[in-house]
């Protein structure tokens, strides 16, 4: 649960940022959108996708 709180918050604070470029800001978030893109692949990865597959293999 916490996992998906991390992923739905950095994907949300990096639309926003992909927003804010588009409204002018500089391209120097950039690097701060990517962080974030990996930060909601390493959760997923980790907390949300490693515990389907255990829960599949214990049951």
């Amino acid at each position: 649960m916490v996992c998906v709180a991390f992923i739905i918050f950095h994907a949300a604070t990096g639309l926003l940022e992909i927003y804010a470029i588009t409204e002018g800001l500089s391209l120097k978030v950039i690097p701060n959108i990517v962080l974030r893109l990996a930060s909601v692949v390493i959760f997923w990865y980790f907390g949300v996708l490693n515990l389907k597959i255990k829960d599949y293999y214990v049951n």
